[in-house]
């Protein structure tokens, strides 16, 4: 257990746990907006909120507020978009193809997206969109 700075004692949980709460949300909102949630639509809608600090930072528990916030955000920017539109919007993004940079298109790569890379790009776009 550890003692956050509001005083709450909140249990630490794995990241691994984290992704799965965080898939969860996506299935319940999907089961009340019907809008379909396809295995590739789930990953790129967990893409699309790992870029928020408010979820890759410490994480414990259940979802806080903040990061149910997030996914909000996340949920009625993208969820209205099928897998393969939402891959067409990741894929052309920076983070995507800094980590693909000298791969051909049609080849498999495990390289992994850079975190620095995807919070430096999500905060441009953040500033540029206000």
């Amino acid at each position: 257990m550890e003692q956050s700075s509001d005083t709450v004692t909140k249990a630490k949980i794995d990241p691994k746990d984290k992704v799965i709460q965080i898939a969860r949300y996506f299935v319940h909102q999907n089961d009340k907006d019907k809008k379909g949630l396809s295995p590739l639509k789930l990953q790129k809608l967990l893409y699309f909120s790992i870029e928020h600090p408010e979820i890759t930072d410490e994480m414990f528990g259940s979802l806080l507020p903040e990061e149910k916030e997030v996914l909000d955000m996340v949920w009625n920017v993208y969820g209205k978009y099928d897998g393969k539109y939402l891959e067409m919007l990741s894929h052309n993004e920076e983070p995507w193809q800094e980590a693909r940079r000298g791969i051909e298109t049609e080849v498999p790569s495990r390289n992994i997206i850079s975190p620095d890379t995807m919070k430096s790009y999500y905060e441009q776009r953040l500033k540029e969109a206000q």
